[in-house]
């Protein structure tokens, strides 16, 4: 994706999660709202898949 359509979809989300009628009615719902920008998630997934091979197979075998 186009990193000017990242930002776009990025900035928009976050936007969301500030709105007020958002956040109220997530508070409506007993929902807790805990949001992390994309510069946190894109480091959480380039950690998720530098898991170690042997890790991520012994924890596939554990949750079956």
């Amino acid at each position: 994706m186009p990193a000017d359509r990242m930002k776009m979809l990025q900035d928009a989300f976050m936007a969301t999660m500030k709105d007020a009628d958002f956040v109220a009615d997530a508070k409506k719902q007993k929902l807790d709202v805990a949001p992390e920008d994309g510069e946190y998630v894109t480091a959480l997934v380039k950690k998720i898949y530098a898991t170690p091979k042997p890790i991520v197979d012994k924890v596939t075998e554990l949750i079956k």
